[in-house]
């Protein structure tokens, strides 16, 4: 009797991984798109920033904030959930 290792993806699921390593390998750190867009000289000055808030990070860092006015020993150590009131 011998056993045989079973491999856990089948050829077109290793493919379709392999596939998206690729494409995250081409994606930039910074931004996330990809880096044929993002770094290529011919679109320089053809983006556009616009600012935008993440409110749940908001509430975190406030709640930061606050336990290190309060002197919370190592508030540092402090993790925050944050949940969405309903």
């Amino acid at each position: 009797m011998r056993s045989v290792a079973e491999s856990e993806w089948d050829e077109q699921q290793q493919g379709w991984m392999l596939a998206l390593q690729l494409y995250r390998d081409g994606l930039c750190p910074s931004c996330g798109l990809p880096r044929e867009v993002c770094m290529d000289i011919a679109n320089d000055g053809k983006f556009k920033a616009t600012p935008m808030r993440c409110h749940a990070t908001d509430a975190r860092l406030m709640a930061a904030e606050r336990a290190h006015k309060e002197k919370v020993p190592r508030p540092e150590a402090r993790l925050y959930a944050v949940e969405l009131k309903a």
